[in-house]
């Protein structure tokens, strides 16, 4: 009789895997829509590589995880009691270990990974290193492409750099120790003005002395 799967149990072992993977696909949709717009064929090919190779190992890592359930102890050998699995109801291999989501004895098992909604073991375990591999070298890869060559991750960064002094000048006020001028949040124009911030934060950091050394 097969077991039961509790909604919980069910919920952990599909509903996270399908989130992942329609996360995946739609990281690759716009990874690949991005690169597109680059009209760069070098780049382009790089990243559609990557991301096949982590279609391709995600595949593999699935097909050898069926492959991959307790070692079962041939007829006519000792059998340890240590070794039997009453949710099996086998003698398994001393390697192996019960995984309650999966339901079955892995054999030199590593982790049950949530987001693959599979467990890591000795035949599949090759396949998620290339995984995470490619994952990390692709998204790695991107994110670099993305940085250089858009203006708009530049302008962002200019304009979270320029809110956050803004911020500082409107609560904590700075002084000029050379003209006693203090700037305050309320001379500065709107906070829309980041590059007027900006020149405004340089020129108090910069117009300000350099503090003595005390020598002991």
């Amino acid at each position: 009789m097969a077991p039961v799967i509790s909604k919980r149990v069910g919920l952990m072992r599909y509903g996270v895997m399908l989130f992942s993977l329609a996360y995946l696909c739609l990281s690759i949709a716009t990874a690949i829509y991005i690169l597109m717009l680059q009209r760069s064929f070098t780049v382009t090919t790089i990243a559609i590589y990557c991301y096949i190779q982590v279609c391709a190992n995600w595949r593999a890592l699935f097909v050898n995880s069926s492959k991959d359930y307790g070692v079962l102890v041939e007829e006519g050998l000792e059998q340890d009691p240590q070794n039997f699995c009453p949710e099996c109801n086998i003698f398994k291999n001393k390697k192996s270990h019960h995984c309650p989501l999966c339901e079955y004895c892995i054999l030199r098992h590593d982790h049950h990974c949530f987001f693959l909604g599979t467990c890591i073991g000795l035949n599949n375990q090759r396949y998620f290193v290339i995984l995470c591999l490619y994952t990390g070298v692709g998204s790695l890869y991107l994110s670099l492409q993305i940085f250089l060559t858009s203006d708009w991750v530049f302008q962002s960064l200019v304009q979270l750099f320029g809110a956050i002094h803004a911020v500082r000048l409107r609560f904590f006020p700075s002084q000029n120790n050379n003209s006693g001028q203090r700037i305050h949040g309320d001379c500065v124009q709107p906070v829309s003005n980041y590059w007027h911030v900006l020149h405004l934060h340089v020129w108090s950091s910069s117009s300000s002395p350099v503090p003595k050394r005390h020598v002991a």
